[in-house]
């Protein structure tokens, strides 16, 4: 039961990838979400192929680490992003800089047999954990910690009520993987982390809220794609108005280049534009909640009948 687990999770979280690669390119953390996914997917994985003896024990620990090392890095980035944190906006420096202790740890796993200060594998398939693990478990648990925080913090400065309800409960829920993370480092001998199972549950509950459409919806082609290819001047926004995608039509109609518009305020950019346009608005409806709002450039002939 316990191996079927994780493979239905290392399946489901390589189909949030794929899910969150198909939709938003533009979304907030997108790519740090999807390589999230991955680093449970290698979690999920090796402790699979440790459960059924499928590979030696130290290729199973360099598996497991690739996702043990860079999630809980991944974890804040992505909170970081999502917040809109100004660390977030810089270049990757200070955020791959927080991974250098894990590729430290990471470098002593593929020089052969690790040392006991570090960590050991029992005749049971136990690890023994040494003094150097406990260290970085310690460092990765505040840096998972901090990124749930992030989390909150950014549910909290939400403006709509709803939303703001819905990313609490995800910040909140977020906790869960790090005190299974804390149980399994306590429990002595344990053999299987279950740490995965909790984050993969979280990263679905993260996606509902984050990206629009249903999980197992599918399109031939990228809702950006959809989109860029509409004639119609079309831009969609968050609930509080802020620009997620505007197509070419728009861009062109507001005198505005995509990367200036994304993420700011609608009314800013009508603010700045030589002739501001009308607008038409329809609640943008994802998974039975309302996600944001799509607005339609009210064509000229229509904004002079108006005037007339």
């Amino acid at each position: 039961m316990v191996a079927l687990l994780f493979e239905l999770m290392a399946l489901l979280t390589i189909w949030l990838c794929l899910s969150a690669w198909q939709r938003d390119r533009n979304a907030p953390g997108r790519r740090i979400f999807m390589a999230l996914c991955l680093g449970v997917a290698l979690w999920s994985a090796a402790n699979l192929a440790n459960l059924h003896g499928a590979l030696p024990p130290r290729v199973v620990d360099r598996i497991l680490y690739l996702g043990v090392l860079t999630v809980p890095v991944l974890w804040l980035a992505l909170a970081l992003k999502v917040r809109g944190a100004p660390v977030a906006e810089r270049p990757a420096g200070p955020i791959a800089l927080l991974l250098a202790p894990g590729a430290a740890c990471y470098v002593i796993l593929l020089t052969g047999d690790p040392p006991g200060w570090f960590l050991r594998r029992a005749d049971d398939g136990s690890m023994l954990l040494g003094s150097l693990w406990w260290l970085h478990a310690g460092y990765s648990w505040a840096i998972a910690t901090a990124g749930s925080i992030e989390f909150v913090r950014g549910a909290l400065q939400t403006g709509n009520r709803d939303a703001r309800v819905r990313r609490l409960g995800a910040g909140l829920t977020s906790l869960t993987p790090i005190l299974a993370s804390l149980v399994f480092a306590g429990w002595g001998h344990a053999t299987v982390d279950p740490t995965p199972l909790f984050l993969g549950a979280t990263l679905v509950m993260l996606r509902s809220e984050l990206y629009a459409g249903d999980l197992f919806e599918a399109l031939p082609i990228t809702h950006h794609d959809l989109i860029s290819h509409i004639p119609t001047p079309l831009v969609l926004t968050d609930l509080e108005d802020r620009v997620l995608e505007i197509n070419p039509a728009a861009q062109l109609r507001l005198a505005v280049a995509r990367g200036d518009a994304l993420d700011r305020s609608l009314d800013a950019l009508l603010e700045e534009a030589p002739d501001p346009p009308e607008f038409e608005r329809w609640p943008l409806v994802a998974a039975g909640r309302e996600a944001g709002r799509i607005h339609l450039i009210v064509p000229r002939k229509r904004e002079a009948e108006g005037l007339a």
